[in-house]
């Protein structure tokens, strides 16, 4: 999937099992720095993991959420 590109059921079901915040607000339908403010307070509707500084989101709570089974 490239930035240009909706994110697609069929694209869902072939993510790793952990994926960057910025994939997961594709999937959400919202924008990075909206992303980014939501993770900050704790407040997307996925988990958010911290490694280091970078932000991840669990595919199975994400594909969850979205209704896609996995």
């Amino acid at each position: 999937m490239n930035a240009t590109q909706p994110p697609t059921i069929s694209g869902a079901q072939d993510l790793p099992p952990m994926i960057d915040l910025i994939t997961a607000a594709r999937y959400l339908g919202i924008g990075r720095t909206t992303a980014y403010a939501l993770a900050a307070k704790n407040a997307l509707p996925v988990p958010v993991v911290r490694i280091g500084t970078a932000l991840r989101v669990p595919t199975v709570p994400l594909l969850k959420i979205l209704r896609i089974d996995c």
